[in-house]
């Protein structure tokens, strides 16, 4: 990989030297971690003779990742960090040089090859600076994918393999969560789980966030981009769920919905619109104000939408979040559906367009728990079939039904259609009296 363009014909070849490539490396932001810092093939250490009026000695690592010196002699450093370093050549150089305290140190970020795989644009390898983050080469692959998970990205080849939460180290600036390149040698980005949460309403950056053991409500609204400043009484809830109010400690369920409202506005609350529009979050409530109308303030809906299970939460009088409506249509259902375009929304409704996930997942008693693609107008068992069928003590003619949206589970018949995303759970067949 060329450091600078490569010359077109004609043109000569311009060499740079050590000194100028080392000048282009950025800077290191914060101290080095000698515990997971690689030395790797090329480095250059400084041997520095304290309380003495001994020079410094350089010595370099050569291609098979060993020091070899004509008094010292040869030493495998493969795979060594620059603490593990420091303590297999301080015994030789204090005996050989008649130094008590010594130090070893490296010395500019020095240019390494980073395997990035998984769920990024263009997978490969890269070169990067060792003062580079996971996060910079990640941008070099392309960025992650639309499924690209940004939270359980997996950084190894270094002492140890590192966890990598970009979203933590974004939002919550959890640096350690971005390490350096001097850690390791491969990036492994997973896809995003199935654990999500939404983050809406009055919030900087309203956004669906994969959900990680001990994530609180508080992390996720700084994953959010945190509160918006406009809002002096933040109401934190739970749409849902009857009544549901958040505190910054407590935890919530993947598929779940997180709103953020101003208590000031009561009454005049304004809508929300979550999910997969161009612009989610907040708009003021209007006298007959229709869905549709409404989607198109977001922005219109994007790509992924699925117009087929756009659902609307109301809030009730004891301020409960209850479902009103969920409204199944064809794509085109906003311009050819005439109930769908006069529903009129009220001050407080919450819309939620969700997106297409393309599966539907299947799990209790059947052979094999799984996930099925998702196809129009099947049932419930066309998709345990597809599971491998039920165990033996399951109950053959009904399941319970997870709507994703919702999360409201009920007990249906295996003839019953399925909608994208939602979960079929197969149960022991009960005991009859």
């Amino acid at each position: 990989m060329w450091l600078v363009p490569p010359p077109t014909q004609g043109q000569a070849l311009i060499v740079r030297d050590s000194a100028w490539a080392e000048s282009q490396a950025p800077a290191y932001d914060r101290p080095v971690n000698p515990n997971l810092y690689l030395i790797r093939p090329g480095e250059v250490l400084t041997v520095t003779f304290l309380k003495t009026s001994l020079s410094n000695l350089r010595l370099a690592v050569n291609a098979e990742g060993k020091l070899v010196h004509s008094t010292l002699g040869m030493y495998d450093l493969r795979g060594m960090t620059l603490t593990q370093v420091r303590q297999r050549l301080q015994e030789p150089l204090a005996r050989q040089y008649n130094a008590r305290e010594i130090d070893i140190s490296i010395g500019a970020p020095t240019m390494v090859t980073i395997t990035v795989l998984g769920a990024v644009a263009l997978p490969g390898s890269y070169q990067g600076w060792t003062s580079q983050r996971v996060s910079d080469m990640i941008t070099v692959a392309g960025g992650l994918t639309s499924d690209g998970s940004s939270r359980r990205i997996l950084f190894s080849g270094g002492p140890v393999s590192i966890p990598v939460d970009l979203d933590r180290a974004t939002y919550l600036g959890q640096d350690s969560l971005n390490p350096r390149l001097y850690a390791g040698y491969r990036i492994e980005v997973p896809y995003r789980s199935e654990a999500r949460v939404q983050v809406i309403g009055e919030v900087q950056r309203p956004r669906e966030i994969e959900l990680l053991p001990g994530d609180s409500v508080a992390s996720l609204l700084k994953m959010a981009g945190g509160v918006s400043r406009s809002v002096a009484e933040p109401v934190i809830e739970l749409l849902g769920q009857q009544g549901k109010r958040l505190n910054g400690s407590d935890v919530v369920s993947g598929g779940e919905i997180i709103g953020v409202r101003d208590a000031r506005i009561g009454a005049s609350q304004p809508i929300l619109i979550m999910g997969e529009v161009m612009t989610p979050g907040q708009y003021p409530a209007q006298v007959e104000l229709t869905l549709a109308q409404a989607i198109q303030k977001a922005g219109g809906t994007t790509a992924g939408a699925n117009l087929s299970r756009v659902t609307v939460f109301r809030q009730a009088e004891t301020e409960a979040w209850s479902k009103v409506e969920q409204f199944r249509y064809a794509i085109d259902g906003l311009t050819h559906n005439g109930d769908m375009m006069s529903f009129a929304l009220r001050a407080g409704d919450s819309v939620v367009v969700p997106r297409v996930l393309g599966f539907v997942k299947v799990s209790g008693l059947v052979v094999r728990a799984t996930v099925v693609p998702y196809a129009t107008g099947k049932t419930a068992g066309y998709y345990i079939n597809a599971a491998g069928g039920v165990l033996p003590k399951a109950d053959r003619t009904e399941v319970n039904l997870t709507n994703r949206i919702t999360n409201l589970s009920s007990r249906v018949d295996v003839s019953t259609q399925v909608q994208d995303g939602d979960e079929i759970t197969v149960v022991p067949l009960e005991a009859t009296p």
